[in-house]
């Protein structure tokens, strides 16, 4: 059984397998002696080796080219991830971005967790509704993460909060090539 004071929940929008700013995290977390279940999306049909350290989910999401349908799937699969994470007891829920707040937030209000967010977008930029969750969940996280002290002090100027509640965490040293999987490839397939 998992020791739930250790667990940490992560969850991120793009695709998990191309994603080294979150493996990097999770795989630092694992060698720190804590238990990281990351859920997410990922572009292609194929899984990929799950040789990790730590447990990833996720959740195939159909192509670009599919325009309108994409953007629905998409948001049925934020919507059904984040319902996952209400049922998940964790020490830790840590969004990577905007959609995965509310759940996270709801799941550390019942499970008496902490709220991290990894803020190293800059959302108020982005669109209308991702401002809007930031601005209203960012003061109700325990932590925030920010990629650069330039993003830190802007996000503490605009949301006023003081520049010491967050941390600044670069996106670099790039993870080596031995880490980011790469998917299996089928020649029964072609």
């Amino acid at each position: 059984m998992i020791n739930n004071n250790k667990l940490v929940i992560m969850a991120e929008r793009s695709d998990l397998y191309h994603d080294a700013r979150v493996q990097k995290e999770a795989e630092s977390l694992t060698r720190n002696g804590y238990k990281v279940l990351v859920l997410g999306i990922r572009s292609t049909i194929t899984n990929f080796d799950d040789d990790y350290s730590y447990k990833m989910i996720t959740n195939y999401v159909l192509p670009r080219k599919f325009g309108l349908f994409r953007k629905l799937h998409l948001i049925l699969l934020i919507l059904f991830i984040n319902l996952k994470i209400l049922f998940v007891k964790a020490r830790y829920y840590h969004a990577h971005n905007t959609f995965f707040l509310p759940g996270m937030y709801f799941a550390k209000m019942l499970y008496e967790g902490s709220l991290i967010y990894d803020s190293h977008e800059v959302q108020w930029e982005t669109n209308r509704f991702a401002s809007l969750q930031e601005k209203y969940f960012i003061n109700k996280a325990d932590r925030i993460i920010n990629v650069s002290h330039g993003r830190a002090l802007a996000q503490a100027n605009r949301y006023n909060i003081p520049i010491n509640n967050i941390c600044v965490i670069s996106n670099y040293p790039a993870l080596s090539k031995d880490i980011v999987q790469k998917p299996k490839i089928d020649n029964n397939n072609n």
